[in-house]
């Protein structure tokens, strides 16, 4: 069937073929792209700065304790102030939280954000407490509260390392999807790299074999008819350009031979006609 194809229609058959593997690469590379492009973002506008507020409600949470323990050893009243100050910037942090689960339909993170802030509003509110017992009662009825602040801290500690942990191991996620992600690009480019190239060299012998063939033919045809020789058979073997060539070489010998033998009929009838003659 392929032998019967014209030789442009050829030609036009590889290109296209060509053109569809390098339309299928750049299509394959667009969607693993997009799909990178996407964890890239949620990395940089969700989970990153989900990180940093994470980190910060820790921060904030250590500096609450700090200072509230300092206004107890100290009876420094000011620093209840700035204990209120570090308490608003966790809830700033803890808020960044809210926002994005609300975004994201994730009914659990907003629970989890809702226990957090209850957790830490007990702290804080126990923490005050304790450092006004300490300033207005002394040292041992403070103790006595001491260590419920110090269980309160504890609990709102392991949530809070929670909310990072997950958000450390979000990022790591996406981290390891978009270098899998990468790896597969590689890979499938390589692939139809390398089917492309071999599609390249398989058209490209197989149409300069449909020219060459013939046209070697048709040269060994002319050279034997240059000797003089016309025993030869030349036979068509398709139907595109060169097979039509070789049929009218066919056509072109055929005819030669035929008139050739009517040349020599035609030399042998004068030479019996010539015996004719000279005998008489």
């Amino acid at each position: 069937m392929f032998k019967n194809l014209k030789i442009g229609m050829r030609l036009a058959m590889g290109f296209t073929l060509i053109l569809a593997f390098f339309v299928v690469t750049v299509a394959t590379a667009t969607v693993i792209l997009k799909q990178i492009e996407r964890e890239s973002k949620q990395v940089e506008v969700e989970s990153v700065p989900a990180m940093m507020a994470a980190y910060e409600m820790d921060i904030a949470m250590v500096e609450v304790a700090d200072v509230l323990t300092d206004v107890c050893a100290t009876h420094r009243p000011e620093g209840l102030k700035e204990a209120e100050e570090k308490a608003n910037e966790f809830k700033k942090s803890l808020a960044v939280f809210h926002e994005m689960f609300k975004k994201e339909n994730d009914a659990n993170g907003i629970k989890e954000t809702e226990e957090i802030e209850a957790i830490f509003n007990s702290y804080y509110e126990v923490g005050k407490r304790t450092a006004n017992v300490y300033m207005s009662q002394g040292m041992e009825a403070g103790n006595r509260l001491m260590d419920e602040f110090d269980k309160t801290r504890g609990t709102l500690t392991v949530k809070v390392e929670k909310l990072q942990k997950a958000q450390i191991d979000e990022a790591k996620g996406n981290s390891h999807d978009t270098v899998t992600e990468v790896v597969k690009l590689i890979k499938i480019m390589l692939v139809l790299g390398f089917a492309s190239i071999l599609c390249a060299i398989g058209i490209a012998i197989f149409t300069t074999r449909g020219i060459v063939c013939p046209i070697n033919e048709a040269v060994g045809v002319a050279n034997a008819l240059a000797k003089g020789d016309l025993t030869i058979t030349v036979e068509s073997k398709s139907k595109d350009e060169t097979g039509i060539m070789m049929a009218a070489i066919s056509q072109m010998v055929e005819k030669l031979k035929q008139v050739v033998g009517e040349v020599m009929t035609a030399s042998d009838n004068v030479a019996s006609g010539s015996q004719e003659l000279s005998a008489t």
